[in-house]
């Protein structure tokens, strides 16, 4: 696509056999300990990259509160401002107020989302068991819930048409999904 449909060495390419790459490539993983593995790795290392760069921020988040304070402790202990000064420190009195408002609003958000982040972690047996489910799952889907697991499942799928490559780049999230809605499934099941 970047240089135009008439520059592509492949025209087109079959959406059935995407899919049916797809479907293969999630297969092979619930049939093999070292790509669930690594999966499992992978998604580990993604959700955990984000974890960082979440805690980073709200490092930084509680040092802007620290400052924000000190100096409202400074301004509120100077006694000895002029009636001038002291309208100056009411005024910034109130801005540190709302900044530091603001502040605790964005460190509660970041900790939501941490303890968001640490939830889509998924550990290796529960994905084992519900890959070893996925054929029996997959045939009695519909078409639009087989496309809602693949969207669940599937962040993007890329294409080289110079060299036929078919590569699939897989939703951290969504592996913990499949492993919930899996287990919701089981649970449903046994209980009728």
């Amino acid at each position: 696509q970047k240089e135009g449909w008439d520059s592509c060495p492949t025209k087109s390419v079959p959406a059935g056999e995407f899919e049916s790459f797809v479907i293969e490539r999630i297969r092979c993983i619930g049939r093999d300990s070292d790509l669930i593995a690594e999966t499992l790795n992978q998604a580990r290392s993604q959700v955990q990259a984000s974890m960082e760069k979440l805690e980073h921020e709200l490092h930084i988040v509680k040092d802007e509160l620290k400052r924000y304070t000190t100096e409202v402790q400074k301004l509120v202990c100077d006694s000895t401002q002029s009636f001038d000064d002291q309208t100056r420190s009411f005024t910034r009195l109130a801005n540190l107020e709302d900044q530091i408002r603001i502040a605790r609003q964005r460190a509660d958000d970041i900790r939501e989302k941490l303890a968001l982040k640490n939830s889509e972690l998924v550990n290796e047996k529960e994905l084992t068991a519900t890959l070893a489910t996925f054929d029996p799952v997959w045939e009695s889907l519909s078409l639009r819930e087989r496309t809602k697991m693949i969207q669940l499942l599937v962040k993007r799928v890329g294409y080289d048409g110079d060299k036929g490559l078919l590569s699939i780049t897989f939703r951290p999230t969504g592996i913990k999904e499949l492993v919930q809605e899996s287990a919701m499934s089981s649970t449903l099941a046994t209980k009728q």
